[in-house]
């Protein structure tokens, strides 16, 4: 969901704005036929009255329970799974639109990508674009040792959960949805010191209250180390702008929340230390690339099992200030899935210097609906 300051425009002009840009977003264009390696995509032109839709807000109603009602609702069967909505009415100068679309055709890089196309004024090209990779704009050779670092990388994604499903309380398939923010600068001032990025600083103050959450109610779980599963995109300028999922699930042991904030972050950065070589997130893209396609579908069936749930977390920048006909985009809010027997998936997305975290959780597990609170919180209070 995009904030922008000025008044909403009308779904006409919104519309003749899109239209404009379809041929460079091949993903709008599309619906997909069949499940797992028989499934296929098909062109099928979008038609612009049926995706763009828009929603008067009550004045000083609750902007996010107006998307928590629009995630609820299904795409129709037999057209290009996606909607944009323009919110508007619930602040004077301010509006939202709000994207959605489905996960088999555009993961998180391919959303930030269609936001540069739709909202970045200069165009942005795909070499600069915030949904590529920069390790992976300038070619490297791995080594046997880059292939053998990534292929252990991905071999632990797809363990067993030694936690989830809770024992106890299971899961369900309905979903919470929290949003809350922080300054970028606090998560770098954390992670700095270390040698870390904002990322780092996030991943480990992530871990360290999912811990404390879930050694209060998991009777397996002492606190130590908490496995997280990581959304690892493998956008390059070559594929920036193809439909489909570029992304990687990687999990890591990080520190619970026992140990000192200060060691939490060293080991994080050491953790992370892999993805920033581009040699080794070169080997991670060419060994998820090149799976056969029968072995990617067991693969993802697998990650995404209620057996190997985890803690999702994923991350991007945008590094392009973003508008709609001079009305600059001023705050940018995610949204996420939640994979089924998982306790919470978080999305972070940093725009103008605010880091913005949408948290999705289960309601069967207790409490869960108050990490983004508690994440915050520990953010802050560290800073």
């Amino acid at each position: 969901m995009i904030h922008l300051t000025g008044q909403a425009p009308s779904l006409d002009r919104l519309a003749a704005h899109l239209r404009q840009r379809l041929d460079r977003l091949p993903a709008l264009s599309l619906t997909m036929r069949g499940q797992g390696t028989a499934a296929v995509w098909c062109s099928q032109s979008p038609e612009l009255d049926h995706h763009l839709r828009v929603h008067e807000v009550p004045i000083g109603a609750d902007i996010y329970d107006a998307v928590r009602e629009l995630h609820h609702a299904p795409f129709t069967e037999g057209r290009p799974p996606w909607t944009m909505t323009l919110l508007h009415g619930h602040t004077p100068g301010h509006y939202a639109i709000v994207y959605l679309i489905n996960h088999g055709l555009q993961d998180g890089g391919g959303i930030i990508r269609t936001l540069e196309v739709l909202f970045a004024h200069p165009a942005v090209d795909a070499a600069s674009s915030s949904a590529t990779v920069r390790t992976l704009c300038v070619p490297s050779r791995p080594s046997p040792r880059h292939y053998a670092q990534a292929a252990a990388l991905l071999a632990r994604s797809v363990k067993k959960s030694p936690l989830w499903p809770h024992p106890r309380y299971g899961y369900s398939t309905e979903r919470v949805f929290h949003w809350a923010g922080v300054p970028t600068k606090l998560l770098r001032d954390l992670a700095g010191p270390f040698g870390g990025s904002s990322n780092d600083a996030f991943l480990a103050t992530l871990a360290r209250v999912a811990s404390r959450w879930a050694v209060q109610r998991h009777p397996g779980y002492e606190g130590n180390r908490l496995p997280v599963t990581l959304a690892i995109n493998n956008r390059r300028p070559a594929v920036v702008d193809l439909p489909g999922n570029r992304a990687t699930g990687g999990r890591l042991d990080l520190p619970g929340h026992i140990e000192p904030l200060g060691q939490s972050l060293r080991s994080v950065v050491a953790a992370t230390g892999l993805l920033k070589q581009a040699p080794c997130r070169e080997a991670i893209r060419r060994l998820s690339e090149n799976i056969p396609p029968s072995l990617l579908d067991r693969s993802f069936r697998s990650l995404l099992s209620p057996e190997r749930a985890e803690v999702f977390s994923s991350h991007f920048a945008i590094r392009h200030e973003l508008g709609f006909a001079g009305d600059p985009v001023h705050a940018i809010d995610p949204i996420t899935v939640l994979p089924l027997g998982s306790p919470v998936s978080v999305l972070m997305i940093s725009y103008q210097g605010q880091s913005r975290t949408v948290f999705v959780t289960d309601p069967a597990l207790p409490d869960a609906d108050r990490l983004h609170q508690e994440w915050r919180a520990e953010v802050v209070g560290e800073s």
